[in-house]
């Protein structure tokens, strides 16, 4: 998950780029809109910790700063954790300095036609965000199988399930280039794996822990269906909290 911020005082601009975004993005994102450097988007900017496309107008009419402005506060709080697109009303030769130090995905111009590089940049930003959290991922479960150990990285992990009237746990990942298995069978305490897990893993009952990541699609009827088929079912606040973070 990935949020996108739109900041634009034309509120006309801000409603036919949330449609655009609406139509044309395939990937899920929070959406935020702001008309102003204002304290909650200040507060944003310093306190949000979820990866963020920020589409910027430079020329936003604000007495302190403008779009270049913002940004520079987004480096300094954020350095290169989140991706700048920056939208003027104008072809510039500043376009350069801008991404000197700033760096942002692209600088689009606000003509007739700029909705289709808009979403291409957009596109770019979360591949660019996507790359940048695999490569940074470095957590793992360590279990011992029958006297043997293996390491399993978090983002792989898509379950974990202790089996009923036995002690025996079963995670369930997807194999990588390192480990071409898909279940894993180890006797360690669920309680214990779940205190080494991150906050991406919920257990949704006592025997029962996955990780969020890997969730398809959560049913009308309350049915947690996993990106491999996997279905599990939880108790109704359970679900309701897996829906409001998703």
């Amino acid at each position: 998950m990935v949020n996108v911020v739109i900041c634009d005082d034309d509120t006309q601009i801000c409603v036919k780029l949330k449609k655009s975004l609406k139509e044309n993005l395939k990937f899920e994102y929070r959406l935020y809109e702001f008309h102003d450097f204002d304290l909650n988007f200040y507060e944003y900017i310093l306190y949000n910790n979820i990866p963020t496309i920020y589409i910027l107008d430079i020329e936003l009419q604000n007495a302190k700063t403008d779009g270049y402005g913002i940004a520079k506060k987004i480096r300094k709080a954020r350095a290169y954790n989140d991706e700048i697109i920056f939208l003027s009303s104008y072809t510039s030769g500043i376009i350069n300095t801008y991404k000197y130090k700033i760096k942002p995905v692209d600088f689009i111009e606000k003509t007739n036609y700029y909705i289709l590089d808009l979403i291409n940049a957009v596109e770019e930003a979360k591949a660019r965000i996507g790359s940048r959290v695999m490569e940074e991922d470095s957590g793992s479960l360590l279990i011992n199988e029958f006297k043997e150990l293996f390491r399993i990285k978090y983002k792989h992990i898509i379950s974990i399930e202790k089996i009923k009237n036995s002690k025996k746990i079963e995670i369930t990942a997807v194999p990588d280039s390192s480990c071409n298995k898909e279940i894993f069978t180890t006797y360690k305490a669920i309680e214990k794996i779940n205190e080494e897990l991150d906050d991406r893993f919920c257990q949704i009952s006592r025997g029962i822990i996955i990780n969020k990541n890997h969730i398809k699609q959560i049913s009308a009827s309350g049915q947690i269906i996993m990106s491999n088929g996997q279905i599990f079912i939880s108790s109704a606040k359970k679900i309701k909290e897996l829906k409001d973070e998703l």
